[in-house]
């Protein structure tokens, strides 16, 4: 019973007044109704709901508050806020009231902050005189807190106001969710399309076939774990007797590797085409790398000169240590190995040497071939792929390719493929 439902009112007169804001409660959820069905956009769905709230219960602002409670941290779930503040300094809930509302979930009237003894050492914006909380709750889960500030009535926001703010939140709060889940539909469709694209144009980054080269037999091949990856090859023709060729992964999956990766991948050709040494090009996509990723961000890189004569000139920076298969079955592991890409400025690479006579392959990969896990986490190693490339030397190299791809799968069997995967062979013909 609020203070003008007073004992001297007479039964009938009482009945009259309840009635009346039964009238009054239900014009207000009609307008309320009609100014938000139908629509999509949340922003204006929470101005429309606090503008009627106001004008509801006589206040002078309001706000609601989005709450996600799928954020490890219940107090840092705030993510966005709209309120009706035209004259006033704007008013936020404070992160005790927030971790009120997600505990006990009910509305709450508040008309003395500074002496409410559930709040002792809150700090109040001192412009809070009352003010009055509710939940927006979608099927028992706090999707939201709608709070309105400064009754204008001197006495305060009474019983009557918390009901009825929160028949405006039980009403609201369904529209409301919806309206969000709509636009994170949208933003998804969208962030597919984007990794579309992404994905076209890390494909497009990657030789479609490698290059026809007098005297080697070469061929690739890079499946990303996600819809794009951080792993990269390619095979570029320096002149008629030089041919570069690399296999490349950056730290980490997903989008931010594909970006580095584009980066990565065009300056190694643009260095390449312009005829640095191995050496010179890890050095020079090492000074960008530090200078324009996080620090936690790397690449390793194993990249190859491979001369007319078979001669080859190779820098591994941090890469699984690329092999030779010679043609009479023995092999020949490349040891030497520096720093990863990225994480020391002006830092000097060096070059091993080794010659590749005909009917030898050389096999760079990464580590997602060596790394491939099956059901049981096991690893499928060093030696499986080395075993596979002597097993099948005397085939082309795409043939070669393809049998060390098939072992991964093979050893993965029903696993979800955890890394990208990438291969190049090169051969070196009769």
């Amino acid at each position: 019973m609020s203070a003008s439902d007073g004992p001297t009112a007479n039964p009938l007169e009482l009945e009259n007044r309840r009635l009346r804001r039964a009238v009054d409660e239900l014009s207000v959820l009609n307008e309320l109704a009609v100014a938000i069905g139908g629509e999509r956009d949340t922003e204006r769905i929470m101005r429309r709901i606090v503008s009627r709230a106001i004008a509801t219960v006589a206040c002078e602002q309001g706000v609601i508050t989005l709450i996600d409670d799928t954020q490890a941290d219940p107090m840092a779930t705030l993510v966005r806020t709209v309120s009706d503040s035209h004259e006033h300094t704007a008013l936020r809930p404070i992160d005790s009231l927030i971790g009120w509302m997600q505990i006990n979930r009910k509305a709450i009237v508040i008309n003395d902050p500074r002496q409410d003894e559930r709040f002792t050492g809150a700090r109040w914006n001192p412009a809070t005189r009352s003010l009055c909380a509710v939940p927006l709750l979608v099927q028992g889960r706090l999707v939201g807190i709608l709070t309105v500030y400064n009754k204008k009535d001197s006495s305060g926001f009474e019983d009557n106001d918390k009901r009825l703010l929160s028949i405006l939140a039980a009403q609201s709060a369904q529209v409301l969710e919806a309206a969000r889940l709509y636009e994170s539909e949208k933003e998804l469709v969208e962030l597919h399309n984007q990794m579309d694209i992404a994905r076209m144009i890390q494909n497009r980054l990657l030789p479609e076939k490698p290059p026809a080269v007098e005297g080697f037999d070469i061929a690739g091949f890079s499946r990303p774990a996600q819809s794009v990856g951080g792993d990269f090859y390619n095979a570029v023709v320096v002149s008629r007797y030089s041919t570069y060729v690399w296999v490349g992964d950056v730290s980490g999956k997903g989008l931010p590797a594909s970006l580095t990766m584009a980066n990565t991948q065009a300056v190694l050709h643009s260095h390449a085409e312009a005829g640095r040494s191995v050496a010179e090009c890890a050095s020079i996509a090492n000074n960008l790398l530090h200078t324009y990723t996080p620090r936690s961000t790397f690449v390793t890189l194993a990249i190859a000169e491979m001369r007319s004569d078979g001669l080859i000139r190779l820098c591994n920076a941090g890469h699984v240590k690329p092999f030779i298969v010679r043609a009479n079955g023995t092999r020949e592991i490349i040891s030497e190995s520096d720093l990863v890409l990225g994480v020391v400025r002006e830092r000097q690479y060096h070059t091993a040497e080794a010659s590749l006579h005909p009917g030898d392959t050389l096999v760079l990969y990464s580590d997602g071939v060596t790394e491939a896990l099956d059901s049981e986490r096991t690893l499928l190693g060093d030696d499986v792929p080395m075993q596979v490339a002597t097993d099948h030397r005397q085939g082309t190299a795409e043939n070669l390719v393809s049998r060390l791809v098939e072992c991964v799968d093979s050893h993965a069997g029903s696993a979800e493929q955890a890394d990208d995967i990438t291969v190049l062979v090169a051969k070196r013909l009769a």
